[in-house]
């Protein structure tokens, strides 16, 4: 296969309408299509329609996948929910992340085209399937105002070179500690270091997420305004909105702080991005130190096992006597093959016992008889040449 790209595309909060359908068949004949979703591959060609366009007028959430190591994910959100500027100091390299704003909505778009170019992954196959899945929960976190996913959009950047050395980072999210599932999704579709990940969301780093206790949300609703509260209960009674309860959530987030925003915190020392890499740089020699170390001392584990299975081979031979010896001479005679390497890997087992026991000299003198009894043998006399127990000019 050549070329392999997948599209997928799901509706949340509105279903297609009939029309809409229709006119994404006039884009694949074969797309697999229903009221909330567009799943198409292509193994030749590709997709005539815009993503970007689809986002912005009937889709909530879009993944695609090349084998070539393009990924992309597009997230919509509807804009009374959801402020576009909390995206620029964290969407300044608009080569991985951008954002833009609708009548309506605001679209999110991560990509990254490089993922096999500079060693962050070795080349496995992905069909696309199930990252959809996986990465749709980042929507509702974004929505009650959790901006974790945009801290780790910058740090790609910086990991990918797009950041300049000396560049502090951002506000750091409260919970970076944390990483929920989707979040964990993020990183690995990104293909997100995950030692620079590890350094920078390392101890004390950022503030813990906490939900908000009931009584903060009785505090919050107690100093709204009657006007307001009314009209809120009239959008839940309503019951078509049905981010009401995201939106307030996020409302009680932000009033908690007189800064305006609780979900952020800034570290004691706000860090360079080149700080993060060299941290990274070194956690990761360290870890090779300590996978090399372990690997050594499995590694010598294994050998003293081996060494002792050995010796008791040898002394189960040993006691045998002579009867080894003459299972050789039967093993030869037969001619066949595998026989012939039955005997071989006998008389490797009996020159190792020799040398254990210091009769060096006597083995060779037997293999010498063994060569010239069966020398009208040369694939036996091969073989025995092979494991050096003769040598190519007998």
């Amino acid at each position: 296969m050549s070329e392999y790209q997948y599209y997928e595309f799901v509706a949340v909060d509105r279903p297609l309408s009939e029309e809409q359908q229709r006119a994404l068949r006039t884009l694949s004949t074969r797309a697999r299509i229903t009221s909330t979703r567009f799943v198409n591959h292509y193994d030749w060609g590709g997709f005539r329609g815009n993503p970007r366009a689809l986002m912005e007028e009937c889709f909530d959430l879009f993944v695609y996948v090349a084998n070539w190591g393009t990924r992309c994910f597009m997230v919509r959100l509807p804009r009374r929910c959801f402020n576009v500027g909390d995206t620029k100091p964290y969407f300044a390299v608009r080569d991985v992340c951008a954002a833009w704003a609708t009548k309506e909505h605001v679209i999110l778009q991560f990509e990254r085209e490089d993922i096999y170019e500079d060693g962050a992954a070795e080349y496995e196959f992905d069909d696309g399937t199930g990252w959809l899945s996986a990465l749709a929960p980042l929507r509702q976190e974004l929505l009650e105002g959790d901006l974790r996913c945009l801290y780790l959009a910058w740090l790609l950047c910086v990991q990918i070179g797009l950041v300049d050395r000396e560049a502090v980072e951002p506000p750091v999210p409260a919970g970076i500690q944390q990483l929920s599932a989707s979040l964990r999704a993020f990183a690995d579709f990104m293909v997100l270091d995950l030692d620079l990940l590890s350094v920078a969301n390392g101890a004390g780093v950022g503030d813990p997420l906490t939900d908000l206790s009931p009584r903060q949300l009785e505090e919050w609703v107690s100093a709204l305004s009657d006007e307001e509260k009314t009209m809120l209960l009239v959008r839940f009674v309503a019951g078509d909105d049905p981010h009401l309860p995201l939106e307030l959530r996020r409302r009680c987030r932000l009033s908690q702080s007189a800064a305006g925003s609780e979900s952020i915190s800034v570290p004691r020392s706000r860090r360079r991005a080149g700080e993060l890499l060299s941290a990274a740089k070194e956690r990761a020699a360290e870890r090779a130190r300590r996978e090399a170390e372990l690997e050594a001392a499995e590694r010598a584990r294994r050998d003293r096992e081996a060494a002792v299975a050995r010796e008791k081979a040898l002394d189960a031979l040993e006691v045998r006597g002579e009867a080894p010896w003459r299972e050789v001479e039967a093993l030869v005679s037969s001619k066949r093959p595998q026989d012939y390497d039955r005997a071989v890997t006998l008389l490797t087992d009996l020159r190792a016992l020799a040398e254990r026991a210091g009769t060096g000299n006597d083995f060779d003198r037997r293999i010498e008889e063994i060569r010239v009894r069966h020398m009208r043998k040369p694939s036996f006399l091969e073989r025995l040449s092979r494991v050096r127990l003769i040598t190519a000019s007998q």
